[in-house]
């Protein structure tokens, strides 16, 4: 598999971009339906947690998925410079080709991306969009200063 597959693949995961959930299996496998008696109680509480203010709610699941971006960017900065390191030591070897040195440069520059598009809304994490764009600048002027231009 080609590492560029491969990283999309990693991405594809990462990201949660194929939905990252199986689909429902069914409750029963002879087919029945499912019974839900509702205990004593049930109701009062199902009634509290309605009257809960939804801001508090909400601004729990804001941090949370704000978190899981962060994490996500996270990882995928450390591909990227894991990709950079290969590219460097792509460059440092004659056995290399210029096309698999490009396409190491390009995967580096992609991933960029990625992390530019995933931290977009959330100003809290732009700077990691900058730092990836400055490894991508970086790849993109050590190819053009080496063999390979």
């Amino acid at each position: 598999m080609h590492t560029r597959g491969l990283v999309a693949l990693c991405l594809t995961f990462a990201l949660g971009c194929g939905g990252g959930t199986s689909p429902a299996e069914p409750e029963s496998s002879s087919g029945e339906e499912r019974v839900v008696v509702e205990k004593p109680g049930d109701h009062e509480a199902q009634e509290a947690d309605e009257a809960a203010p939804a801001h508090t709610t909400n601004k729990h699941a804001l941090d949370e998925e704000a978190s899981e971006t962060l994490h996500q960017a996270e990882w995928l900065r450390e591909e990227q410079s894991r990709m950079k390191r290969q590219l460097d030591a792509q460059l440092g070897r004659k056995d290399v080709s210029c096309a698999s040195v490009r396409e190491t440069r390009d995967e580096v520059c992609f991933v960029s991306e990625r992390i530019c598009a995933l931290v977009a809304d959330d100003s809290a994490v732009a700077s990691r969009c900058e730092e990836s764009r400055a490894t991508c600048d970086g790849a993109k002027a050590h190819v053009a200063g080496s063999r390979c231009k």
